[in-house]
């Protein structure tokens, strides 16, 4: 990914007085570009937020939250969980927890609008295809996001029994996945910070000649070079830790799309495991 600060010092001498006065104040602020919000920017250049999604497009972004994960991605110092936690507390610190709230939603739905955004139908067809031409599709994720695989089998196994859930472990993932090749996909999750046994686990498959599918944050995450498809879900958020509603957001698309094109089989698998369901007590209505 570009460094912003590079393509702002590129676009000085075209955008407008407004403009340029938003994107001087980014120059110097860094970082309050990339963990404070729209809002908050917005108030300290004394301008309206439609001005910084303006800056954004004018800078080639898709959106305001492109850009300011741009910047996120740009930050090399204090970029730690701890210094979230600094930032969120001068940024609300004076503020309500409805502001907060505000805040939140506000880049919740800049996150899913760039996710909308950017998807490729032909992608996401082609995933649906692959689960149901491949020998077996793993699910890969590790670190904090090692449930979003589970998740996903646990859920999508309902209609598709191929799916296996990898995540870390006692185990080490690659070794785990010693039997993959060209036979099988795979479908992988990771946002920064990148697991690294995630990386090695998408470089292992990748050697072996599996289909790999990846849902990542931006694209210099290390799992683009080995992903034959990825899909890229923003995590911007001014809460010290990464979003991840556009992650789940595309783990229901993925599954929707693949089920669209179950067969009758599949129709037959989840009517039984609904019998199950109801005849084991253990779910209530």
């Amino acid at each position: 990914m570009d460094n912003p600060k590079d393509t702002i010092r590129d676009r000085l001498p075209d955008l407008s007085k407004k403009l340029t006065h938003v994107a001087r104040f980014a120059l110097d602020n860094p970082d309050r570009i990339a963990f404070d919000s729209m809002r908050a920017i917005a108030s300290d250049c004394d301008v309206s937020p439609a001005t910084l999604q303006r800056l954004a497009k004018a800078l080639d972004y898709e959106s305001y939250a492109a850009l300011r994960a741009a910047f996120q991605a740009s930050v090399s110092n204090g970029r730690g969980f701890g210094a979230r936690v600094g930032r969120l507390r001068n940024s609300f610190g004076d503020t309500s927890s409805s502001e907060l709230i505000r805040d939140l939603t506000e880049s919740v739905h800049g996150n899913l609008a760039t996710t909308a955004d950017l998807l490729d139908a032909e992608a996401i067809d082609a995933f649906a295809k692959s689960v149901h031409q491949s020998r077996c599709t793993y699910l890969l994720a590790s670190g904090s996001l090692y449930w979003l695989s589970g998740l996903m089998e646990v859920t999508g196994s309902m209609a598709l029994p191929n799916f296996v859930a990898l995540h870390g472990g006692l185990v080490d993932l690659t070794e785990r996945l010693a039997v993959i090749d060209e036979a099988d996909s795979m479908l992988v999750f990771s946002v920064s910070p990148y697991a690294v046994q995630t990386t090695r686990a998408v470089q292992y498959a990748h050697s072996k000649g599996a289909k790999i599918f990846a849902v990542t944050d931006r694209p210099s995450s290390p799992l683009v070079p080995f992903a034959d498809t990825t899909f890229y879900a923003p995590t911007t958020s001014p809460h010290y830790y990464p979003s991840l509603v556009s992650v789940l957001f595309m783990i229901e698309t993925l599954l929707a799309a693949a089920a669209s094109v179950a067969d009758v089989s599949s129709d037959a698998r989840l009517r039984e495991i609904e019998k199950i369901r109801d005849e084991s007590g253990l779910y209530l209505d």
